[in-house]
Formats: structure tokens, sequence, C-alpha cells
């Protein structure tokens, strides 16, 4: 309806006229929803009366209304929210025979975003839970009173601040905090949270939510700032990784590192509160560095990496390489190539096979020394020939 009378409206202007159609659009649009939204926090706030009539009265048509309301919500957006919350590229992963993280590779659009885990570590879900969201498993009427409120104000009072706020916020693309935006988060995440179960949010977010510069997800900030898996961190370090989404702009390793260690310390402090760290683990967990700047990752087998990665890019390739013999292998491989590198002989290779059952126990495609040097042996490798081929010529001459 509303588009039909703007369509009427502007159908004799210009065409440069489509932004203009477009604001008047979007702010007939806001208006009705803020009048419907009115409507529905007036019509709320006497709810509770309603639903408790006189004795031996049941307020049928009252709850079949709300009932076909809320359905009827409820087909919209599935028809709004799409069936995959986040479609950008993910970061190609090459792990070990042991699981073992050997090597990775960033998305194709700058960002190193690990593909989303099955599950999280109860650490660090105990860290998120405690600041972000302490009634997650009960935060629907959150929601509910958000809604409530922002509609008899008019404007944006109370965000619901829940995790499953923040998750439709950041799939849709952390657009700009207006009555509009969170009114359309609000109602993405009552979708959400009838879709999706808990702990399918929570392993959503943890992979989704930024952590500072091009680094996304839980596991990827794990290996970027402490250079491990997220299940191996420490109560100090799980805490760490749990406040940075809240402002990853504003606090980053790398920078305003008294705000981080201030806000870690505070994390733990309620977990000690709460009765999950003893008196003991909580000063020591207080005691621990900050992350410095970001890590390299693993790199144990490059050439193995390039070569799967353009088979099965964003994915999680599991093979059957042993991490300690690919390292062995790779390190005799870099000896032998210095050593031939003053006989012209740039290249060279290693394949490592169980003779049984022919599995690749260690693949290394070429030397993995630096550059720099690798091109400064080939410059003084003529030299080297050189000299030598005139330490002959000087033995073959007569004494």
């Amino acid at each position: 309806m509303i588009e039909a009378v703007l369509l009427i409206k502007y159908r004799n202007t210009q065409p440069d006229s489509t932004a203009v159609l477009r604001k008047e659009y979007r702010s007939t649009l806001l208006t009705v929803l803020q009048y419907f939204l009115r409507s529905t926090g007036r019509y709320l706030s006497h709810l509770s009366k309603s639903l408790l009539p006189r004795p031996g009265r049941v307020p049928w048509r009252l709850l079949a209304s709300l009932l076909g309301i809320g359905v009827t919500a409820w087909c919209v957006m599935y028809g709004i929210v799409p069936r995959q919350l986040f479609p950008a590229p993910c970061s190609t992963l090459l792990y070990s025979a042991e699981g073992e993280l050997l090597g990775a590779r960033i998305a194709p659009d700058g960002q190193w975003r690990f593909p989303a885990a099955d599950s999280l570590p109860d650490k660090f879900v105990d860290c998120l839970l405690t600041y972000e969201d302490k009634r997650f498993f009960y935060h629907p009427a959150a929601i509910f009173r958000a809604i409530r409120l922002n509609g008899k104000a008019g404007r944006v009072v109370s965000g619901g601040s829940t995790l499953t706020m923040q998750l439709a916020r950041i799939a849709r693309g952390n657009q700009d905090r207006t009555f509009y935006e969170k009114t359309i988060e609000m109602c993405w995440a009552l979708f959400l949270e009838t879709t999706y179960s808990k702990q399918e949010i929570l392993n959503l977010y943890a992979s989704h939510a930024p952590f500072g510069g091009n680094v996304i997800g839980l596991e990827t900030a794990a290996w970027r700032y402490f250079g491990r898996s997220a299940s191996e961190l420490s109560w100090a370090e799980s805490a760490t990784l749990a406040v940075l989404p809240n402002s990853p702009a504003l606090i980053h390793p790398g920078r305003n590192r008294k705000q981080l260690k201030e806000k870690r310390d505070r994390l733990l402090a309620s977990l000690q509160k709460k009765g999950i760290l003893e008196e003991t683990e909580y000063e020591l967990a207080c005691m621990e560095p900050l992350p410095e700047a970001p890590l390299p990752l693993p790199n144990d087998a490059p050439h193995l990496l390039e070569r799967l990665a353009a088979e099965q890019p964003g994915q999680r390739i599991q093979t059957s390489v042993r991490q300690a013999l690919q390292r062995q292998t790779q390190a005799l491989v870099n000896r032998y190539a210095r050593e031939y590198s003053s006989n012209h002989i740039y290249n060279l290779a290693a394949i490592v096979a169980d003779v049984e059952t022919g599995e690749v126990l260690a693949y290394a495609g070429n030397a993995t020394y630096p550059a720099d040097e690798r091109r400064a042996r080939r410059a003084v490798a003529p030299l080297y020939a050189g000299i030598g081929r005139a330490l002959e010529y000087k033995r073959l001459l007569p004494p």
C-alpha cells in the first residue's frame, strides 16, 4: 500500500528523483512502523491485565488474536531472513592426522575467517555469557520488553542487549543503530530464537563476531593472538577474547591496553564472584599479560595447502600428514636446498608415504626458507663456481 502510493506520487517526476523516492519511501515506512510499535506498546502494556480475567473466564479471543499475529509475523520473517546468515567466504584450513593446524590461507575478501565450529570451549562460553548476556537462555522476554518500551517511546530506549540481537546485527552487516534498524534486528532475533537452538546461536555468534582488524571469529582470534586453538586457552585468555567483540575497533590488542586489561579483569572478578573461579585462579589470571601484535599462523605444509586449497577452498581439510614428520622432512629439504644451491640446484621436493597403506605422511613441495636468502644464494653461486674452476685450472698447471 505504501509503495503504491509513493509510486503514484512520483510517477511524473524525472529519472533523477529515484533517490528522493527511496528516501520518502523509507521515511513513510518508518512512520508507519513507529505508529504500529506505539500501538503495540500500548496494547502490550495492558496485556497483563487482560491475561488475568475474573475467575471462570478465559480470554480465548485475545489469545487467538495474539497467536494469529505471532504466526503471521513468523511467516513474514521466514520469507525475509535468509537461510544462510553469513555467505561471506572463509579461510582454508589444513589439519594433520592428529588434528593439529598445519596452515591456513586468508579468505578471498582479505579477512581471517575460519569456518564455523561445531562446539565452543566451556571457558569461553562462561566468559561470554557472564560478560554479554547473563540471561541468554531466558531472554525472549527481554526482547518483548524492549519492543514494548521502544514502541511507547517512539525511539530506541532499550536494545534487548542479547547475544541473539548482536548476532542479528552482525548478520545484517552492522547497520547504523537507528530506531528502524533496531526494530528490524529485534524481529530477526525473535525469528532466530524460534529457528535455531541456543547452542547454534552461540556457535554462530562466536564464529562471526569481530575481534579487531581483519580477525573474524573465536578460533581465528585464538590463533592470531595466542598462537593456539580456543580449546587450549586459559581463563585470562578466554576472558580477553570475550570482551573484544564488544568494541573491536576501540579496544584492540595493539592499543588501548589499559582499557582492555580493565575490562578483562572486571570479567574475571565477576567469574570469581559467581564461584566459577577460585580466589587463587582469579589472582593468577589477573597476572597474565595481554597479547601483543597478531601472530603468524602455522605454515608447516605450504605447498600441500596451496594444492588442496584450489580444490577445496574455504573448508577444513583433514590430511594423513603427521605434523612432527612433516616438520622434519621440510627441515631436511631446506638443508639440502641450501647445500645444492651452490651447484645451481634451487628446487627439490620430498614425499614420505607409508609403504603398506600408501598414505602420505609428509609432503614437502619445495624449500621454504626465505625467498631473499634463496635469491642471494643464486647470485653468489656463479662466483663460487668461478672460483672452483680457477682452482682446478691452477692445479692443472705444471709446478
